[in-house]
C-alpha cells in the first residue's frame, strides 16, 4: 500500500499535456483542432506531446500559415490527438478522421482524394460548390476534363 501523497504503481495520476483554452477542440472532443489565429500555442503544446517527440521530423506536420498548393485542403482540417498528439485530418463534409499525409512516407493528399470520393464521405453531406470546385480541380489534375476547362481559373 502506498503512502498518503504518493500514487501507487497501478493508479498512478493521468499523465495529460494541457491543452490551451484558446485551441478549439474537434466536435468528438478527442482532437486539438489546427488554425492559423491559435498557429503559436497549437505548436507549443503539440512540441510537448509523446508522439511528436517520437516520430522522425520528416513525417510530423507542419502546421504551416501560408495556404497548401492543393483545394482539397479546404475541404480538411488538421487535428491531433489530445492525450497522444497523433496527427490525423478531420473530413468537414462527414466528420471522418482519416491519416494525415505527412504522417506517411509519399506525404502526398491522393488519401484525402480518394476520401472525398468515397462513398461514405458522398453520402453524408449535399453537394457543395465548394465540393465543386474541388472535384472540378481533381479532374484537371488526372486529365479527365475536356480542353475547355483547363483554361478557366479555379479561384
Amino acid at each position: 500500500m502506498s503512502e498518503p501523497g504518493t500514487s501507487s504503481p497501478i493508479a498512478g495520476p493521468a499523465i495529460r499535456n494541457s491543452i490551451p483554452d484558446c485551441i478549439e477542440m474537434s466536435p468528438c472532443g478527442n482532437f486539438a483542432m489546427f488554425h492559423h489565429s491559435t498557429r503559436v500555442p497549437f505548436i507549443a503544446w503539440f512540441h510537448t506531446t509523446a508522439w511528436y517527440k517520437d516520430q522522425p521530423h520528416s513525417q510530423v506536420p507542419l502546421f504551416t500559415s501560408y495556404p497548401k498548393a492543393s483545394l482539397l485542403w479546404e475541404t480538411f482540417d488538421e487535428i491531433a490527438h489530445k492525450d497522444s498528439g497523433q496527427c490525423k485530418l478531420l473530413c468537414r463534409k462527414c466528420q471522418k478522421v482519416i491519416e494525415h499525409p505527412r504522417t506517411r512516407n509519399q506525404g502526398g493528399t491522393s488519401g484525402m482524394q480518394s476520401h472525398l470520393q468515397s462513398s461514405q464521405c458522398q453520402k453524408s453531406a449535399p453537394h457543395s460548390g465548394q465540393q465543386s470546385q474541388i472535384s472540378l480541380q481533381m479532374s484537371i489534375q488526372s486529365g479527365n476534363v475536356s480542353p475547355f476547362f483547363k483554361n478557366i481559373p479555379i479561384r
